[in-house]
């Protein structure tokens, strides 16, 4: 989170949406050529001799595991820049409303939202 000198936080909503969709993407695109590759592994194991073939489905469903393991929990990650982002974003449009209805000034909604600052020692 950059903080300037008069201690003022933003939480840059955009990038953190941004961020988000690229880690979605990457992963969508690995598991997809994880897929391919796991079906050519499968394909090959299946040629070996019986205890070897054990042997390496042992092995490869563990590493299977593992990466699905690893993919969910980026995609799990992202979703929750995407939600955070959300959040600042409408805690900051909530304050927003609350100061325009004790200063009985209206906000344009149409305006394009500004990053959100808080205020305080981080």
């Amino acid at each position: 989170m950059p903080q300037n000198e008069d201690g003022v936080v933003a939480y840059p909503i955009n990038l953190m949406r941004q961020v988000a969709g690229q880690i979605m993407e990457q992963v969508g695109r690995a598991m997809s050529e994880h897929q391919a590759h796991w079906h050519d592994a499968q394909t090959y194991i299946s040629t070996l001799p019986g205890i070897v073939e054990n042997d390496m489905w042992t092995l490869m469903n563990l590493h299977q595991q593992r990466l699905l393991d690893s993919y969910q929990w980026q995609l799990a990650f992202a979703q929750a820049l995407v939600e955070a982002a959300q959040y600042m974003e409408d805690l900051d449009h909530g304050i927003r409303d609350s100061f325009d209805a004790q200063t009985g000034t209206t906000t344009n909604p149409q305006a394009p939202p500004e990053t959100p600052r808080v205020h305080g020692p981080f």
